[in-house]
């Protein structure tokens, strides 16, 4: 798992991070649902 860098783009990067860290929670969730 990468980690974003703090610095002039940091907040964007950890949006960034934050979403993908988010859809990847939400398709294994889904995922556990469907077995």
């Amino acid at each position: 798992m990468a980690t974003p860098d703090f610095g002039p783009t940091g907040s964007l990067d950890l949006m960034r991070w934050i979403v993908w860290a988010l859809r990847k929670g939400g398709e294994d969730w889904m995922r556990e649902r469907e077995l």
